[in-house]
């Protein structure tokens, strides 16, 4: 019986260090502090129907060797996790003033520039550090200064490689004259790293530590220099570790900074009354930036740009708003919280205009697909997947292209198994970032409808379209091609998309239109500073925002918002600590080899005293001998 329970402890000991390891790499993949109770509760949600407790479950983390904050044991980190932000720090302050200024002259700067943009430029140009920081807020024109800095690095001689997080990213700066700019991700796929270039990242911000780690040490090993522009106040990465407010953090980096915003521009007014609005929605904006969120707030509720009304009436209220807008020929971006509310008020916005009669009225069925987000733990577990779920390949794996579609058949230890109308193809475990769920979802689609493209593709015309893009419909061909306005047409095969009246604030990161129109759900956990900031910056001229609460919207802005570093666990102290510690070593190693180094240069130098004398010595004895004969 001892026997029989010994092996019930050890089933249940194995069972639940598999649950833990799961639950670290779904949870560790997107954040990289975690409360070590929602561990626990994913490893339950995984061990289902399994011999597992919680009692088992914290002997199990317990042997993890997480790293703790001795303040606040509750939230844990991984040592893997910690070591990627510390090696991003590590090389950012050993780089600090060592190398030479990017360019030795100053060049003469055009006229166009202001004040602002030109300190900021000629700090960028006389760095002598490996990676320099540009930060910059909401409209402040960033690229502008980015592509006069890309054109002196190249007439200076240097390689220069243009980067940026996603391709819709790329290709705005390709629209603005970057030279051949790139994906961040493809660049870490191709290593096309030239020797001594400078790396100029735009949109650093979006940038997890997993990445960041990995282009450090490429940019190192070809003794080239970074260049990293951004704004840590707005939405941060997907995954894990804001790699870029870690340097700001703990790097002790001196940035090059604008702070005029220059979006909210008073010249777009058309009256003196409409010039005095926008004028105030910078002033908002401003504060936002400045993180004075009461401030702000406080500010846009004095303009009247915050509207109280029922939760129940609030899309038709934004909807009426939206058509007045288009209808007098302004450009629009209307931002939700949630995905349910984004549908919400897609529906109410599409029917209004139908309403108006700004829609076709000829209509289509078609069926799009939504991505469902899953990390790649939960990929490797049928029961996070929807029961009608479609696989579609963002990479080529093994026989199946990018584009190609299948559905799940199961999954094995090996990976995951996708049925491709009879053929089955092994998608293997490292590889599962190559595929994306997806749940289909009906539509109807009419000329000038507007969708939200989700995956980047090159058409079977040749031309490429990016994820994030906002495009407007043509016309549905019978084939399933769908025909947009600015001439591509999208192949029947590409489906995923959404419709694109409505974006989350995530999505509205980037763009830039004449008005914004924000409708809050009320969700609490949904708002923080830095969505707030995000949604309200987007606008040239000016913005409404539809709430049914005002003062749970002013409480939920105040939020900090974004998730903390596995830095902050270990603390500033510590860190100082450890990096005083490490710089005391380094002085010790150099200054340990002074002797024997100063005593080889005068070995050396006597060395070469003798020879000369003997030369000397030599060539007078030769003298001497021609004199006497």
């Amino acid at each position: 019986m001892a026997r029989r329970r010994c092996f019930v402890r050890r089933d249940e000991a194995d069972k639940s260090a598999e649950a833990v390891a799961w639950a670290e790499e779904h949870l560790f993949d997107r954040c990289a502090v975690v409360p070590e109770r929602e561990i626990w509760r994913q490893a339950l949600l995984w061990a289902q129907g399994e011999n597992v407790s919680i009692g088992g479950l914290k002997r199990a983390t317990s042997k993890r060797g997480y790293v703790r904050d001795e303040s606040q044991v509750a939230n844990v980190t991984t040592r893997e996790v910690l070591g990627r932000e510390w090696e991003i720090v590590r090389a950012a302050t050993e780089g600090i003033s060592a190398f030479g200024p990017l360019v030795h002259t100053l060049p003469v700067l055009p006229e166009s520039f202001a004040k602002e943009q030109s300190a900021a430029l000629k700090r960028l140009l006389m760095s002598r550090d490996f990676i320099t920081l540009f930060r910059g807020g909401a409209g402040t024109g960033k690229s502008y200064v980015l592509k006069a800095l890309t054109e002196q690095l190249r007439e200076a001689g240097h390689p220069v490689v243009t980067l940026a997080p996603q391709r819709q990213q790329v290709r705005d700066l390709a629209d603005s004259g970057f030279t051949s700019p790139t994906t961040l991700a493809d660049f870490l796929t191709r290593k096309a790293m030239p020797e001594h270039a400078v790396v100029v990242l735009d949109e650093a911000g979006q940038v997890s530590g997993k990445q960041m780690a990995e282009l450090v040490r490429l940019v190192r090993s070809s003794n080239g220099r970074l260049i990293f522009s951004g704004d840590t106040r707005q939405h941060g990465p997907v995954e894990a570790s804001d790699a870029m407010l870690v340097l700001e953090r703990y790097a002790h980096l001196q940035p090059a900074e604008l702070r005029q915003i220059r979006r909210q521009n008073p010249k777009f007014g058309e009256t003196n009354e409409e010039k005095r609005g926008i004028r105030r929605y910078r002033r908002a904006v401003a504060d936002a930036a400045a993180g004075k969120l009461a401030e702000s707030f406080a500010g846009l509720e004095r303009l009247g740009a915050v509207v109280a009304c029922p939760l129940g009436d609030q899309p038709e209220r934004l909807a009426e708003e939206y058509v007045n807008y288009a209808e007098a020929g302004h450009s629009l971006v209307v931002v939700a919280q949630t995905w349910s509310e984004v549908h919400r008020v897609n529906e109410q916005v599409r029917a209004k205009l139908r309403e108006k009669g700004l829609l076709g009225t000829k209509e289509t069925d078609i069926e799009a697909l939504e991505q469902v987000d899953l990390t790649n733990a939960q990929k490797r577990n049928a029961r996070f997947y929807p029961p009608s779920a479609s696989i579609v390949f963002n990479q080529p794996i093994g026989g199946a292209p990018r584009g190609a579609k299948g559905s799940l058949v199961g999954v094995v230890k090996r990976g995951v198994v996708i049925d491709m109308g009879g053929q089955w193809q092994l998608v293997p475990q490292h590889q599962l970032d190559r595929i994306t769920v997806c749940q289909p979802r009906k539509i109807s689609l009419a000329t000038g409808d507007r969708l939200q493209l989700k995956a980047n593709q090159r058409l079977s015309s040749g031309v490429a379209v990016a994820n994030g893009e906002i495009v407007t419909v043509k016309g549905v061909h019978p084939d399933g091609r769908i025909a947009l306005q600015d001439g591509r047409t999208l192949d029947a095969a590409y489906r995923q998309f959404v419709p694109g009246y409505v974006v989350t604030s995530y999505g509205s990161q980037g763009k830039t239109m004449d008005y914004v129109l924000f409708s809050d759900s009320a969700v609490r956990a949904a708002t923080n500073r830095r969505q707030w900031y995000v949604t309200i910056s987007r606008g040239r001229r000016g913005i409404r925002i539809f709430t049914p609460d005002k003062i749970a919207l002013r409480e939920n802005v105040l939020r900090a918002g974004g998730s903390p570093l596995a830095l902050d666990l270990i603390g500033h102290e510590r860190i100082r600590q450890f990096q005083s510690r490490r710089q005391s070593n380094r002085w010790q190693r150099w200054t340990r080899g002074w002797s024997i180094r100063a005593r080889n240069i005068l070995a050396r130098v006597k060395s070469f005293q003798l020879t000369q004398l003997a030369n000397i010595e030599k060539y007078g004895q030769q003298n001497h001998r021609v004199l006497r004969h």
